[in-house]
């Protein structure tokens, strides 16, 4: 049977917005606008939230670390989306670039209550996985302007509009560890310690794992001899493209206050210009994380009795 749209989109399970915001506090919310609670998916390694493309139900990669949002050359096909004349896109990241290409222009996509309408879109092949297809990701081209309340342990994402709190997490009961941000383009960068060496890393949800790229190994002094006994795989880079890697093991790494002893993490000869290290799942779902760019800040909350762990 030939794959037609009705199909593909139709085979994404309904994931309905939630109406209730989890771990609200009482007092003032300083005019912070809630704009739904969604399902946060974990799915072979990838974070997915479902979302509506001009009002048909489907589901997208949630990802700080793109600069762009994207959608899958298929999937635009299926929607018949026309281009953008004036827009040209060649994204750069973790395995090389893609080729240049003209974007798309989707009329109306929605995450939660929060709709952007004539979203330009880069297209980018998803990466493989089984069952339901990816129709694209969403990037901080659309998450910049919200602040992000991540409850990987709840396995809920809620998006607001900022108030007048300064996109301080007002909406938590629990105290909160503020780590401040700083911008690279659009994304979001913080000041970690790896081995006692202070590098700069992105907070990546589009990450499965934590990845110490070649600037990094450079600052670490970590040369291929020192890897040369750490097991080796492939994982997947931009636009699905295979990524040789070693899993090496750390003595420590820190960000703020939130300490791992003796980590295990990936380590890649990819260069990103300014990037020595993406902040991926493999250390995010342990925490509770909200995301402002507007407070310039990213904040974490205990999510159990010891917050030092090992990964």
């Amino acid at each position: 049977m030939p794959i037609t749209r009705r199909h593909l989109l139709a085979a994404i399970p309904a994931l309905p917005a939630m109406a209730s915001l989890p771990g609200c506090a009482s007092g003032p919310t300083c005019g912070i606008e809630p704009l739904g609670t969604v399902q946060l998916v974990f799915d072979q390694g990838s974070l997915m939230v479902p979302v509506k493309l001009e009002g048909i139900r489907a589901r997208m990669l949630i990802d700080t670390g793109s600069e762009r949002t994207t959608m899958d050359p298929f999937v635009a096909g299926l929607l018949k989306l026309p281009d953008n004349p004036t827009h040209l896109t060649r994204l750069t990241g973790v395995g090389g670039a893609t080729e240049v290409r003209r974007d798309v222009v989707l009329p109306e996509l929605s995450i939660g209550e929060a709709t952007f309408n004539a979203v330009s879109l880069a297209l980018v092949d998803s990466p493989p996985i089984k069952g339901p297809p990816i129709s694209g990701l969403l990037g901080s081209d659309l998450l910049l302007p919200l602040d992000l309340d991540f409850d990987f342990i709840g396995g809920t994402l809620a998006l607001y509009a900022p108030g007048g709190c300064g996109g301080e997490p007002v909406m938590w009961s629990q105290p909160a560890m503020r780590v401040p941000l700083e911008r690279s383009g659009r994304l979001a960068i913080v000041r970690a310690v790896l081995d006692n060496t202070e590098i700069s890393a992105v907070i990546d949800t589009g990450a499965n794992g934590s990845i110490v790229l070649a600037e990094g190994a450079d600052r670490l002094g970590l040369r291929p001899g020192s890897l040369a006994g750490d097991p080796s795989t492939t994982g997947h880079g931009v636009g699905g493209k295979p990524v040789a890697i070693h899993r090496h093991r750390f003595q420590s790494f820190r960000v703020g206050e939130l300490a791992i002893n003796a980590p295990i993490l990936s380590v890649s000869d990819s260069r990103l210009p300014g990037i020595d290290m993406l902040i991926g799942l493999d250390i995010l779902r342990q925490q509770r994380m909200w995301l402002s760019h507007t407070a310039g800040a990213v904040f974490f909350q205990r999510t159990g009795p010891a917050f030092t762990r090992r990964v």
